[in-house]
């Protein structure tokens, strides 16, 4: 007999407590919209850095004491960099301060041409041009958003970018495609992250009277939607999975049956929202109005088995994608109203069609 473990009281004081909040990793706080994401990546000479995207101030260090200048992207994009005297001399050993670049201002452009040399891996590395030096009498003109992103070098942030929201989110995006960690990150998520995906079969009549399910017996035939082939039946449905948000997703799927099993061919998907807008096409008599008008119409639900997909499978998914369905409750299937099974049927073969066959309708006890 295996013993029971007890979980130990604790309290708060008992917790490992941050002293400091490391500046190499991410955080986040959506409550308070702070945020900041670390990637690592190797820019040229500079070696291995961390660039890092920050929603907010909190983690950003003081502007002062950082040489200003503006830049601008290949789209024409405006961009002003703060960046810090130690990266200028590091990659020159000339130490610049702001009189300097006021002087160069009136006089030459030497200052300038050693602050392009000093951060040529960024520039070259972002897609971005260097304008020119910002004055001393120009800094409190500047209005600095709350988002930013920096290039931290040795522990040290190098080199602070602001510029619009989308055009750092833009940034954002290319920098995460040249860090190995990110990459990494996104496989291993990728991977172990899965889907559960429902299969439907569909019939050729979509919605039912009341009274029409309530003639339906033991041996009666419904007609399933599908396709004609020479080689296999390729019946038509849907399979449906949990998406972002908490929406669900409806993919247009084939339900392929031959000699070698049973296989989910992906044809198109959508959100089961847009899915609603088309649910009132119902079956229509020959002068254009609904059947059975005065019943109400309800949808039989045929479910014909289960997948398993990985969020990269599932990204990759395009028209022709074959998915091996996992579990399979072919050839007998439930037929089910609003979730409630009514009545068991069996796929049988009528000619070159396949067809459900009733088998039994399910009895509830009072």
């Amino acid at each position: 007999m295996i013993a029971e473990e007890v979980v130990a009281n604790w309290v708060a004081e008992d917790l490992p407590e941050l002293t400091v909040i490391p500046k190499e990793k991410s955080h986040i706080f959506s409550s308070s919209g702070h945020c900041r994401r670390v990637y690592k990546t190797i820019l040229s000479e500079l070696g291995q850095c961390l660039v890092i995207r920050n929603l907010g101030h909190t983690f950003v260090e003081p502007a002062s004491g950082k040489i200003c200048c503006e830049l601008e992207s290949f789209g024409g994009e405006s961009v002003v960099a703060m960046i810090s005297p130690e990266l200028i001399w590091n990659k020159s050993m000339y130490h610049i301060n702001q009189a300097q670049v006021d002087w160069s201002l009136e006089n030459n452009a030497q200052v300038e041409d050693i602050v392009r040399y000093s951060i040529l891996d960024i520039l070259d590395a972002f897609d971005l041009s260097i304008k020119g030096l910002v004055s001393s009498t120009r800094l409190s003109d500047l209005r600095l958003g709350e988002e930013n992103i920096v290039v931290n070098v040795h522990n040290q942030d190098a080199i602070v970018l602001y510029a619009s929201n989308k055009y750092l989110s833009d940034l954002e995006v290319e920098i995460r495609q040249f860090s190995e960690q990110f990459v990494r990150n996104k496989m291993w998520l990728g991977s172990c992250v899965t889907f559960k995906m429902k299969a439907y079969l569909h019939l050729t009549k979509k919605y039912f009277s009341v009274n029409d399910l309530n003639s339906l017996s033991s041996g009666d035939l419904l007609d399933l939607l599908q396709e004609s082939r020479t080689d296999c039946f390729k019946l038509k449905g849907s399979a449906i999975y949990q998406y972002l948000h908490g929406r669900r997703m409806r993919c247009q799927v084939s339900m392929i049956v031959d000699k070698k099993g049973i296989r989910m061919e992906f044809e198109g998907g959508k959100t089961e929202e847009d899915e609603l807008v088309n649910d009132f096409n119902l079956d229509l008599e020959a002068n254009g109005h609904p059947v059975e008008q005065h019943n109400e119409l309800v949808e039989l639900e045929i479910l014909a088995g289960t997948a398993r997909i990985s969020f990269d499978d599932l990204c990759a998914l395009g028209e022709g994608s074959l998915i091996e369905v996992e579990k399979s409750t072919l050839p007998m299937v439930n037929l089910r109203v609003h979730g409630t099974t009514v009545m068991e049927a069996e796929l049988v073969r009528l000619g070159n069609r396949m067809m459900l066959q009733i088998v039994r309708k399910v009895e509830y006890d009072d």
